[in-house]
C-alpha cells in the first residue's frame, strides 16, 4: 500500500495515468483503524486502479484543499480530477461497488 503525502502528492496522484482511490484517514481514528485492512484487501482484488493512503493530521494542507470534514474519506481522482468520495467505514463488498459506481457513473 503506498502512502503519500504533500511532497508525492502531485506525481503519485495527480498525474498518475490510472485512476486513483485515496483513503484520506488519521492514526487516531477508530474507524480509519477498521477500514484499513479491507482497502488493502480491495486494493489487491482491483489492480487496474492506484490505491493510496493520506495521514490527514500530517497532510492537514491537503486535507483541507479536498475539503475533508470526516474521516475515513475514500475519494476517487483521475487527471487530477476528483470522480466522487464518500465517507465512513464500509464492509469489503460495500467498498468494491460504490468504487465500481463511482468509475461507471463518471464514464471511466
Amino acid at each position: 500500500m503506498l502512502s503519500v503525502d504533500e511532497d508525492t502528492f502531485e506525481k503519485v496522484v495527480l498525474k498518475s495515468d490510472k485512476i486513483v482511490i485515496i483513503d484520506f484517514w488519521a492514526p487516531w481514528c477508530m474507524p480509519c483503524q477498521m477500514m484499513s485492512p479491507v482497502f488493502e484487501e480491495v486494493s489487491l482484488e482491483m489492480p487496474d486502479y492506484k490505491f493510496v493512503k493520506l495521514n490527514v493530521q500530517e497532510n492537514q494542507r491537503l486535507a483541507s484543499e479536498f475539503l475533508v470534514k470526516g474521516i475515513p474519506t475514500i475519494v476517487l481522482m483521475k487527471d487530477g480530477e476528483e470522480l466522487g468520495r464518500f465517507s465512513g467505514f464500509r464492509p469489503k463488498q460495500d467498498l468494491m461497488n460504490e468504487i465500481k459506481e463511482l468509475i461507471i457513473k463518471s464514464g471511466n
